[in-house]
């Protein structure tokens, strides 16, 4: 955990310019090999029949009456409550917590047993750096800056307005989820090739992988539970409270 935490200080003041040093995002795979793909480009071959438009309107139209607490207000906090609860998106994941990309990279929230079977990562992002690249811009923009709309029209998703290159965002707190997790976001626009491949590579693309040895995956997630880490921590909900219990005791 400390060399860990030592790596990331390393990597985070190699992209110090200027006096100013930015706080990166996090993301953690549970398998080194994982691109920077959004669920819904993962789907490839089924993108001809899975409308992204059909997604969101179905979402819509029956996710009301399950919302605990407030409903959300537009159509991008629909858009990261299906992120959040499993749906295809054009969205990526990212923690401005250290600690909990580190847990998705090491802690199996849906097998208890699987652990230790591949390399695990936490990508590192600078977020500035992607928007400088992406619409020149060094900014992260929030949700509503008009200047995101464009990455998410409310109907058609139309690939000859909708941006081609992915965009850093900061969501509406508008879940437990995202809000304890430290959630921000990349948005995808119309390229489908992972992140890593599309940033320039011949100057310093500000995205660097801390690969965790498949040897080091269990040792370093028991180290994030004695230092509070944990599954209810990261979901604050009664069924990752059951599972926080059952890794517990083992069972």
């Amino acid at each position: 955990l400390q060399d860990f935490i030592a790596v990331t200080q390393k990597i985070q003041e190699s992209w110090e310019k200027g006096g100013w040093i930015p706080d990166p995002w996090f993301r953690g795979v549970l398998n080194a090999s994982h691109t920077l793909t959004p669920s819904y480009y993962r789907l490839g071959d089924r993108l001809e029949e899975v409308d992204e438009d059909d997604l969101r309107d179905e979402f819509i139209r029956k996710a009301v009456p399950l919302i605990d607490g407030e409903r959300p207000r537009d159509k991008w906090e629909r858009y990261f409550l299906m992120q959040h609860y499993g749906l295809p998106t054009r969205l990526l994941d990212w923690s401005e917590s250290s600690l909990i990309g580190l847990y998705f990279a090491t802690t199996d929230f849906k097998d208890i047993g699987n652990l230790g079977k591949q390399d695990a990562a936490v990508w590192i992002l600078d977020p500035w750096h992607l928007n400088k690249w992406s619409f020149n811009k060094n900014e992260v923009l929030r949700y509503d800056d008009k200047r995101a709309s464009k990455y998410l029209p409310e109907r058609p998703f139309d690939a000859d307005e909708t941006p081609k290159k992915p965009v850093a965002i900061m969501p509406f707190h508008n879940s437990r989820r995202i809000a304890i997790q430290r959630g921000m976001f990349t948005l995808h626009g119309t390229k489908m090739q992972p992140l890593e491949e599309m940033l320039p590579r011949k100057q310093e693309p500000h995205l660097a992988k801390i690969v965790i040895p498949k040897k080091h995956v269990e040792g370093v997630s028991d180290s994030l539970r004695i230092a509070g880490t944990t599954d209810v921590t990261v979901f604050p909900e009664l069924a990752y409270l059951c599972l926080d219990i059952r890794r517990s005791w083992g069972v």
